[in-house]
């Protein structure tokens, strides 16, 4: 189990006293087994700790990309570490998200900074857990989406 939270500690010479931490850091689950879901339940019940979880990763979490002709775009990826270590990578590119639904499941539409859209992700959530993330990235099949009920 391993937790993942964005939290700037140490200031340039490894002192944290010049830089105080947010009020709440969002606070990601990686390997959801007996200890993380007590971790979980924690973590809920207790939010003089300034953490707020926003997801619990199963331990055999899979995420499908589908980035059509993209050149490496378009991959598998397996348990809760390398899913995790994706999800990291594309937090750096700064997309805006908003919730959506997706085949009646959450979902996220994601946009680069000048609004063009970037990609579509669906979660599966089974016992308070994400066991799978599909996105679709393919450039040509995002085209053809129909994303006017969303957008104002």
């Amino acid at each position: 189990m391993t937790g993942l939270s964005a939290s700037p500690w140490d200031g340039p010479h490894g002192s944290a006293s010049w830089l105080r931490p947010p009020a709440v850091l969002r606070t990601l689950i990686v390997g959801a087994g007996q200890a993380g879901q007590a971790l979980a339940r924690d973590l809920r019940d207790n939010e003089q700790y300034g953490l707020r979880l926003v997801a619990v990763l199963d331990p055999e979490i899979v995420l499908r990309a589908d980035g059509g002709a993209l050149a490496g775009a378009s991959r598998i990826v397996r348990g809760p570490q390398a899913v995790a270590a994706q999800a990291s990578t594309f937090s750096r590119l700064g997309l805006s998200n908003q919730f959506v639904l997706v085949n009646g499941n959450i979902g996220l539409v994601s946009r680069r900074s000048d609004g063009r859209l970037f990609a579509v992700l669906g979660f599966t959530i089974a016992g308070g857990k994400i066991v799978e993330i599909d996105i679709l990235a393919d450039p040509e099949r995002l085209s053809r989406l129909d994303l006017s009920a969303i957008e104002s």
